[in-house]
Formats: C-alpha cells, sequence, structure tokens
C-alpha cells in the first residue's frame, strides 16, 4: 500500500474540475479542495520553496484516499477524452491432448486467447451509487451499463463480486497499482490502453463461453476415461512394442507418444521401503486403439491443432497416422 507522499499530492478540484499544482496560484489563492474529503488546500508552488510542488490539507491531514480518488478523477477524464475504452475480448479454445482430459483435472485444458476489444461509450460517471453499488466509473453504452473498478490500493472483493453477478452487470478492473510514484497523466493514460492490467471480474459472454467449454470438456473426459489402455514400456529408451498407432511396432515414448494426442498418462515403477512396488512396470495409458473415433469427437467440436496437422503429415509411415 503507498504511504503519504507530498510528491503525489499534485492535483486538486477547483470549480470541480481537476487541476494541476502547476495550473493554480500559490497558497490559499489557488482556491482548491480536495478529491477526496473536500477539505481545503494550500497550493505550494512558490518558485523559492525547495521542497518540490505540492498541495497540503489546510488542516494538515493525511488524507488516505486522495490518491485513489485522484485516479478514479484522472481515469474517468481521460476516458472521456477518448471516448472508448480497449477491453479485454477472451475467448477460449480446447486443447487435442487426451492426457489433459483426465478426470484429476479440475479445470478444462483450455488455451485463453486475449485480444483488444474497443468499446465506445455514450455517458460516463464517476463513483455515482447505482442501486446498492457505487462503482469507481459508470460508463453506458446506449441501454447497456459497463461498471469500471480503478484498482489502486483496494481490489474487487467477493461481496461486489457476488453482487455484479446477480445483477448481470459486467464489471472489469484495471490494475493501476504500480504506476510510478510521480505519476502523471500520461502514465495513467498509457496504462489505460494497456489491456493486461485488465481484469474481467464479471462478463456474462466470456462466463457463457468458459461454461460451454466445461460441458465439451466434460464429455472428452468421459470418452477419454473409458477407453484408456495400458502398455508396457521397457529399457531406459522406455520403448512400446505394441503401439496401436504404429501397426504394432516399436516405438520411442519420448520421440513418439509425447507429441501424440492419445497419449493419456503414463505410471512409473515406484517402490516404498519394504512395500510392493505401486506400479511393478513402467506403464504408459493411450486411447490409441480409438484414435479415429477421438479425432472424429474432436472434429465434432473443432478442436484440432495445427502443430498435430503438421505432425501427422511428418509421420506416414504409422498405421492410423497415414
Amino acid at each position: 500500500m503507498r504511504t503519504h507522499d507530498h510528491r503525489n499530492f499534485v492535483f486538486g478540484l477547483r470549480n470541480g474540475i481537476l487541476v494541476h499544482i502547476s495550473q493554480v496560484l500559490n497558497g490559499l489563492a489557488c482556491n482548491c479542495f480536495c478529491p477526496h474529503c473536500s477539505e481545503t488546500l494550500i497550493a505550494y508552488n512558490n518558485p523559492s520553496n525547495k521542497k518540490a510542488q505540492h498541495f497540503r490539507h489546510k488542516s494538515n491531514v493525511e488524507c488516505e484516499g486522495y490518491l485513489e480518488t485522484t485516479i478514479h478523477y484522472l481515469a474517468k477524464e481521460i476516458i472521456e477524452e477518448h471516448g472508448f475504452l480497449q477491453v479485454p475480448d477472451v475467448n477460449y479454445f480446447l486443447s487435442e491432448n487426451a492426457r489433459e482430459y483426465r478426470s484429476v483435472c479440475t479445470e478444462p485444458p483450455t488455451i485463453t486467447s486475449v485480444k483488444p476489444n474497443k468499446v465506445v461509450f455514450e455517458k460516463i460517471e464517476l463513483e455515482k451509487k447505482d442501486g446498492s453499488l457505487k462503482p469507481d466509473i459508470k460508463a453506458t453504452i446506449g441501454d447497456r451499463v459497463l461498471y469500471i473498478e480503478i484498482a489502486v490500493t483496494h481490489f474487487v472483493d467477493d461481496l461486489k463480486e457476488s453482487k455484479v453477478r446477480a445483477l448481470g452487470i459486467p464489471l472489469i478492473e484495471v490494475d493501476l497499482s504500480d504506476l510510478p510514484r510521480e505519476f502523471g497523466k500520461i502514465d495513467i493514460s498509457n496504462a489505460l490502453t494497456d489491456i493486461g492490467r485488465m481484469k474481467w471480474i464479471f462478463n456474462s459472454k466470456t462466463f457463457q463461453r468458459l461454461e460451454e467449454k466445461r460441458f465439451v470438456a466434460s464429455s472428452i473426459t468421459t470418452f477419454v476415461e473409458r477407453n484408456i489402455r495400458r502398455y508396457k514400456m521397457y529399457g531406459r529408451d522406455k520403448a512400446i512394442y505394441e503401439c496401436p498407432l504404429a501397426e504394432n511396432k516399436s516405438v520411442s515414448f519420448e520421440t513418439h507418444c509425447e507429441r501424440c494426442i492419445c497419449l493419456a498418462g503414463q505410471l512409473e515403477a515406484a517402490y516404498r521401503m519394504g512395500d510392493e512396488p505401486t506400479y511393478p512396470e513402467n506403464l504408459v495409458e493411450c486411447i490409441g486403439h480409438v484414435n479415429d473415433e477421438y479425432q472424429r469427437l474432436l472434429k465434432s467440436h473443432q478442436i484440432q491443432s495445427e502443430e498435430y496437422t503438421n505432425y501427422l503429415k511428418q509421420h506416414k509411415h504409422y498405421g492410423t497416422l497415414r
């Protein structure tokens, strides 16, 4: 958490507009107020001052909420000036590897794709109460609403997340906690163009996409678990003599199995002092004997990677890989 520092205290409200210390008169003549607590501010911007230009509360109190509220004002001002915000458009793609669909996996084997999506706003409101919620920024797009939370020292908690989920209102959090100590408007403007700082707390479209992938992953998991067969591996090279994809010819685990989408797992011989081994032999778990059926299942859900397609072309001499 940031501590109070006069170098941060360079913005004040004058006639409802946020102004920089360099734009106002010295002392009480600045006619400025704290953006957070509304107390009268004193401007210290006399060229003869040894300290850097800054504001101070008239009562000399340290206002803990000043920094975060100031950043909220600047963020709102910047978004209003631009008229839009680039937000992450999140999509999910399932893996084609059988090993990632085991029942021990708690999440679907998804690859996340994030692209910028330009959202143009018609109206921007700062810290305006909306029912039981008070978002940092409320943006309106036609009849739709987007909440924007600017995280500096406080991030969205579980209670606020549960409320927006119940209301079905999209909420995005922008992490500005690592702004330089002597930040300026340009720093915030640059940060607001970085979708890597943004996280959807709730977005029904993104949530639905993930739920659809979870449903598909569940059906693939059932197929994989039902069709697993185990084959012995021999020697240091972990040779397999009964590979169903190589017309039962010998293949190497490291050369072939590790790159094969039909690999479902590997069990290595494990010994415990005084006990029989958990697995007396090195085993590979595979669904290669139902490769064609597995390929059709993946294709029905439009799951196939370019990498594996190229692999098929390079290994035409292997049974079902032709």
